[in-house]
C-alpha cells in the first residue's frame, strides 16, 4: 500500500496546485482561401 496524505487539502491550496495544470488552447492557423481559423 502506498503512502496516504495525513491531512485534507484546503480548496484554496487545491487551486494553487492546479493553477499549473491548465490546458493551452490549440494553435489556430488561417485558411489561405477563405481566411477562417482552422486547427
Amino acid at each position: 500500500m502506498g503512502p496516504l496524505p495525513k491531512r485534507k487539502y484546503a480548496k484554496a491550496r487545491q487551486g494553487e496546485r492546479r493553477q499549473h495544470l491548465k490546458l493551452s488552447p490549440p494553435p489556430l492557423d488561417e485558411c489561405p482561401q477563405c481566411h477562417s481559423a482552422k486547427l
